[in-house]
């Protein structure tokens, strides 16, 4: 017998929000500054997943769809031009369509509405096209877009007050896929990874993997560009076209991250907040209080105490 699942989750952190969506692989960081909302209204069919989702911050995201599907994003029309996909500005009304089982990069504004689709193909050579599609962005008419736009709001309204219409010979499931597929089969072409932007996603890339590891992040935008052998200006250029986002800016948010992950890491529990800090760069006590708390909307001892890791009175000095 066929069924459908409906949900609506929320959540106050960007590793939470990063988790919600049912058979993705994702991670998560806040990049502006402010308390975290993350919501997500999803309905699950047999062979096609909606969603509509939301974010107050800013976010970076790594994202990998359920390996063997297609997704197709629909992002709201006023993002702004702050928005990314896969290293590249996405312009308004633009779909944007990435293979399953590949990871993409999302840089997403503040206050932040996507829809999405996710298709399971219906064939093995349909998949196998789908994969060799790699990630495009595909503009479109303004009148187009936003009849794609509302699919998945549809599906959730159809979800709670007609299911009939979204399981076995109902009509919509096949209207979703007939719209998207004659969207891929008319227009956009792949993502092309020239040398001067396959470089920007690496100076990205690498700069997250040093921002992650204790005590390997470069202290300065100076000490980034000398370990990634480029000039100030080229970095900047790199980050704001891959990120919309400066360097140091980027950098001191993932750090940040890192940071939160370890609070919340009950193997961690007996470690004193400060030492945690000064790991990943922080290391005035107090200024990084005062900007954690402006971040993420809170203390960092409140974050042990609502992720249940308070350990002892000592693991909570100085913050």
């Amino acid at each position: 017998m066929t069924t459908l699942t409906l949900s609506t989750r929320i959540a106050d952190d960007a590793d939470e929000h990063a988790a919600l969506i049912t058979g993705w692989s994702q991670r998560y960081v806040q990049l502006s500054a402010g308390a975290y909302l993350g919501r997500l209204h999803e309905v699950q069919l047999p062979q096609m997943q909606l969603f509509n989702e939301y974010a107050e911050q800013a976010t970076y995201q790594h994202c990998v769809p359920p390996a063997g599907t297609l997704w197709f994003g629909l992002p709201d029309e006023q993002a702004g031009a702050s928005l990314r996909f896969a290293g590249r500005e996405v312009t308004p009304c633009s779909v944007l369509v990435a293979p399953g089982g590949e990871e993409f990069c999302l840089r997403t504004p503040e206050r932040f509405l996507i829809g999405g689709v996710v298709m399971a193909p219906a064939d093995a050579e349909t998949a196998a096209a789908w994969r060799r599609g790699g990630p495009r962005i595909i503009p479109l008419p303004g009148p187009l877009y936003r009849a794609l736009k509302a699919l998945p709001a549809r599906a959730l309204a159809l979800a709670g007050e007609a299911p009939e219409q979204l399981l076995g010979a109902g009509a919509f499931p096949r209207e979703v896929s007939s719209a998207l597929l004659g969207v891929l089969a008319a227009g956009g072409t792949p993502i092309d990874r020239r040398a001067v932007q396959d470089r920007q996603l690496r100076w990205v890339e690498q700069t997250e993997r040093w921002a992650h590891c204790a005590g390997d992040a470069p202290a300065s935008v100076d000490a980034l560009c000398q370990r990634l052998h480029v000039t100030r200006r080229t970095l900047q250029n790199g980050f704001q076209a891959v990120t919309a986002t400066a360097p140091l800016g980027f950098m001191r948010a993932q750090q940040m991250a890192a940071v939160r992950r370890a609070l919340c890491d009950r193997a961690q529990a007996a470690r004193p907040i400060r030492d945690i800090a000064a790991a990943f760069g922080f290391d005035n006590p107090s200024q990084f209080s005062q900007d954690y708390r402006a971040h993420f909307g809170e203390a960092p001892s409140r974050t042990r105490e609502r992720t249940g890791c308070t350990h002892s009175p000592a693991a909570a000095a100085c913050c």
